[in-house]
């Protein structure tokens, strides 16, 4: 009798408060039949003494869950609100608690569960719109396991990138679990982001960084398409520009500002950068052979160049050629862009330089 179409709402309202852990809900009692069918429920027609008044079609009730239980045990049916409603639906019913309680479990076989943003990525996870009920426990299973994997610690710069695909296929069977339309790839996704303070990445590029931080690679091709070295001077007039420009072409662009984090080892930083790069942008001014650090990342440039093939691209900014043969006499048999060309002409000299399309 509990599956009439009559209580159809208050069974749907009661399962979100009971897994939601709230105490009641507010229901609207619907046309004369569905009146009658709930005042006879919570105890309108009770003898001696009704438990309730007769509601009336058309208005709104308040129904708690304390209330709901009791009427139900005190019934023919004998069992509870969370045993009829498990019935009625054909799955387990979970509430937040139960669920925060599983995550937490999964977390601590995994040793990840004092991290400091634990706390807020559970409140998120456990919510029972989230995930569905009998999915809770695989999915934490799934989450804990790729979580363990990665480097969470926004202090600490990953020795190694694991393919994003090899994660994805020993922890969620799927090549694409690990795509942000795919609940685990979202859980993870978000506690990465959490982990390194970050916004929730927007796009495939933003997203792409969130696992480069993390110790992961999206693809098997090189970590970034094009590091780039400047002096300081020039960052503000030119190469924030011009780095903007060229991930907004579509680049992965190694540039201090989007990839180091507060905390990073320089010289790990640059290292890396350099060894996962297909081309090393130069961008060659007066302040460019001052520096200490470019003057190293030319050198590393240089030795991946001529081991790797990594492409070099010299880009003259504020220098002449003269100057730039008397600077950097290695270079100088190269074709240079010439900043003064302007921004696209740049940015398409570099897409072409990589054989790539403007």
């Amino acid at each position: 009798m509990y599956g009439k179409s009559s209580y159809e709402e208050l069974w749907e309202k009661a399962l979100n408060a009971v897994e939601s852990g709230q105490a009641g809900f507010t229901l609207k009692t619907g046309d004369v039949h569905t009146a009658n069918d709930l005042s006879g429920l919570l105890g309108a027609f009770d003898q001696p003494t009704p438990a309730r008044r007769k509601l009336r079609p058309g208005t709104r009730t308040t129904v708690t869950v304390t209330e709901l239980d009791t009427r139900l045990r005190r019934s023919k049916f004998g069992s509870g609100l969370r045993e009829l409603l498990e019935i009625l639906t054909g799955r387990p019913v979970v509430t937040t608690a139960e669920r925060r309680e599983i995550f937490t479990a999964e977390l601590t076989k995994a040793g990840i569960v004092d991290h400091p943003w634990i706390d807020s990525w559970l409140d998120y996870c456990q919510h029972p719109r989230r995930v569905q009920s009998i999915e809770v426990r695989v999915t934490a299973q799934r989450c804990a396991a790729i979580l363990a994997r990665l480097v969470l610690d926004p202090s600490t710069y990953p020795e190694e990138h694991t393919p994003l695909e090899s994660l994805a296929d020993i922890y969620t069977g799927d090549s694409a679990g690990l795509s942000p339309r795919r609940l685990v790839g979202q859980l993870v996704m978000r506690a990465v982001s959490s982990a390194h303070s970050k916004p929730m990445p927007t796009t495939t590029y933003e997203r792409w960084l969130s696992w480069l931080r993390a110790g992961v690679i999206m693809d098997d091709r090189s970590t970034w398409d094009v590091f780039i070295s400047h002096a300081h001077e020039d960052k503000t007039a030119f190469v924030r520009p011009l780095a903007t420009a060229l991930r907004e072409a579509g680049l992965r662009v190694w540039y201090d500002e989007y990839t180091m984090v507060p905390g990073d080892s320089i010289r790990e930083s640059i290292d890396k950068g350099i060894q996962r790069s297909q081309a090393g942008l130069l961008v060659m001014s007066p302040h460019f052979f001052r520096k200490f650090w470019t003057k190293q990342e030319v050198n590393g440039l240089f030795s991946v160049a001529s081991s790797q093939g990594t492409g070099l691209i010299p880009v003259l900014h504020g220098l002449d050629h003269e100057e730039f043969t008397r600077h950097s006499p290695m270079l100088a048999d190269r074709y240079a862009i010439r900043s003064e060309v302007g921004m696209d002409a740049v940015v398409d000299g570099v897409l072409r330089a990589m054989g790539k399309h403007s």
